[in-house]
């Protein structure tokens, strides 16, 4: 699977000098790319390399991509919310026995259907590297 040509993170996107306006946009479900140490062998079934895709805002991108053109300033992340929902609350995860579930929360760590789309449990301590990696103590 290709993936995106890589962006940094985060994504910050300026104006053209002389046509900036005080709006920020953010935009937290822009990524569809998996974390960089992320590889197929990761994932519990190969088709569930293509959900990285899913967990993205459809058409972010193309909505919200170049208002930096039109003055605002974009803030984004390359990276699907599968990984680290940046819009929820950093607790917002079940554990058990030092394993993160969560089919809706900061993570996807199963699907809807309580399956584990990873072949290996993500600890806590995963979890928490995750967050101040991509969204910062909070």
């Amino acid at each position: 699977m290709s993936h995106a040509p890589e962006e940094p993170f985060p994504i910050i996107r300026h104006p053209a000098p002389g046509t900036r306006t005080p709006i920020l946009v953010s935009v937290p479900h822009y990524g569809t790319q998996p974390l960089p140490h992320i590889t197929r062998d990761h994932y519990g079934e190969p088709r569930f390399e293509t959900f990285a895709y899913g967990f993205a805002d459809t058409f972010a991108r193309d909505l919200y991509g170049d208002l930096h053109e039109h003055g605002a300033t974009v803030l984004a992340t390359p990276f699907s919310r599968m990984f680290v929902d940046v819009n929820r609350r950093r607790d917002d995860f079940e554990h058990h026995d030092g394993e993160v579930r969560s089919r809706r929360g900061v993570v996807r760590t199963h699907t809807m259907r309580d399956v584990p789309i990873f072949a290996r449990p993500l600890g806590l301590a995963d979890l928490e590297q995750r967050c101040q990696a991509l969204s910062g103590p909070y």
